[in-house]
C-alpha cells in the first residue's frame, strides 16, 4: 500500500536536513513548495527506506539536495528543480553524515564498501549550479538516470564512482567545468543518446585515484550520444600503467567542435570505435599506450590536427573502413 503526503508549506533556512524520509512505500509530493538550507546537511533524506517516490517541488542550498543513502531501493526522485548544493544535487550511496549537526563526520569507508543502493530511477529534473549534478559511489548500481536537465554544475554532470550497471540516458548536460558523464572505477554500465554542450569535457571514463586502489571503468558502453563544444576530448578513456582499461564500446556518436579529439584513448586495451562521427574537431582518434583496439567506419574528417594517430607503443590495433579526409596534419599516423 502506498501512501501519499503531500506538503503544504515552504521549509527555510533548514539548520540540518530538511526532511526525513521514514517509511517505505510513500509519496512525498511537495506539491510545488521549496526547501532550503543554509549549505549543510540534506534537504531530503533516506537513510535505506524502499519504494519511495519524491516528486514535484524545488530544494536549494544544502550539501545535497537528495540523498539516497545506504540500503535504499527502488526509489524514483522526479519532476524535481535542485540547485545550488555545494556537494551534489542527488547523492547515491554516501555514506550519512550525522542527523545532528554538533556530532563529527564519520570517516569515509573503504573502497570495498557496498552501500546496497540499487534500482533507483531519477528523471525528468532540473539539476542547476551544483558542484556536481548527480553523484553515485560505494556500488551504486541498477540506477535509471533519465531525461534530465542539469545545466551549470560546477563540476560535473553526472560522476559514477565504483558503481556498475547504471543507465544514464537522453539527459542534457550544458555547461559544466568537468567532464559532462565521468566514470571512475565504474563497470558495466551504459551512457546512451544523451546531450553534452559546452562542457569541460564529454564521456570521461578512467580509473580511480591510487588512495583508494587503481580500480579501472571496464566493458561501459558509450552510444549515440551527441557532443559538441567540449573543452577537452569528446569521448576519453584514460588509464594508465598502473590500470589499463579494458573492453569499452564507443558507437554511433556524433562529435565536433571540440577543443580535443573526438575519441581518445590512452592505457586502452579492447576497446571498438565504430560508427563515430568525428568530423571537425582538434584531433579524430588518437591512440597512446593503446593496443588491442579496433577502430571502424569512423569519420574523422576535417580535424584541426590529425584525422587518426597511433603512437606510443600503440600495438596490434585494426583499423577498418574509417574515413579521414581533408584535415590538417596526416589522415593516418602509425608512429612513435
Amino acid at each position: 500500500l502506498t501512501q501519499s503526503v503531500l506538503l503544504n508549506n515552504d521549509l527555510h533556512d533548514c539548520l540540518g536536513d530538511g526532511l526525513f524520509v521514514r517509511a517505505n512505500a510513500i509519496t512525498i509530493d511537495l506539491n510545488g513548495h521549496t526547501i532550503d538550507g543554509i549549505g549543510v546537511a540534506a534537504g531530503i533524506r533516506n537513510d535505506g527506506y524502499d519504494s519511495v517516490v519524491v516528486k514535484n517541488g524545488t530544494v536549494v542550498e544544502f550539501d545535497y539536495c537528495v540523498m539516497l543513502n545506504p540500503g535504499t531501493e527502488r526509489n524514483i526522485v522526479e519532476l524535481m528543480t535542485l540547485r545550488n548544493n555545494q556537494e551534489a544535487g542527488v547523492g547515491l550511496g554516501m555514506v550519512p553524515h550525522p542527523t545532528s549537526p554538533t556530532l563529527p563526520f564519520p570517516e569515509p569507508p573503504p573502497p570495498t564498501f557496498q552501500s546496497n543502493v540499487k534500482d533507483n530511477t531519477i528523471r525528468d529534473n532540473a539539476i542547476l549550479v551544483n558542484d556536481t549534478g548527480i553523484w553515485l559511489t560505494n556500488g551504486a548500481r541498477g540506477t535509471l538516470i533519465r531525461n534530465n536537465d542539469l545545466s551549470a554544475n560546477t563540476k560535473g554532470g553526472i560522476l559514477l564512482e565504483r558503481s556498475s550497471n547504471n543507465r544514464v540516458e537522453s539527459n542534457q548536460i550544458i555547461g559544466s567545468s568537468d567532464p559532462a558523464i565521468e566514470l571512475l572505477g565504474a563497470s558495466g554500465n551504459t551512457i546512451l543518446a544523451n546531450t553534452l554542450a559546452e562542457n569541460g569535457g564529454g564521456v570521461y571514463l578512467g580509473i580511480t585515484d591510487s588512495s583508494s586502489g587503481s580500480m579501472p571503468s571496464n566493458g561501459n558502453v558509450v552510444e549515440g550520444n551527441d557532443i559538441s563544444e567540449s573543452g577537452g576530448p569528446a569521448i576519453e578513456i584514460s588509464g594508465s600503467s598502473n590500470g589499463t582499461i579494458n573492453s569499452n564500446q564507443i558507437l554511433d556518436n556524433v562529435a565536433t567542435f571540440s577543443n580535443g579529439e573526438g575519441v581518445q584513448l590512452y592505457f586502452a586495451r579492447n576497446t571498438l570505435v565504430r560508427g563515430n562521427d568525428l568530423r571537425a574537431n582538434k584531433g579524430g582518434i588518437s591512440l597512446s599506450n593503446a593496443s588491442d583496439n579496433r577502430l571502424e567506419f569512423n569519420d574523422a574528417s576535417e580535424s584541426e590536427g590529425t584525422g587518426i594517430s597511433l603512437q606510443a607503443l600503440s600495438l596490434n590495433n585494426d583499423l577498418v573502413g574509417n574515413i579521414s579526409n581533408n584535415n590538417t596534419g596526416a589522415r593516418i599516423y602509425v608512429g612513435d
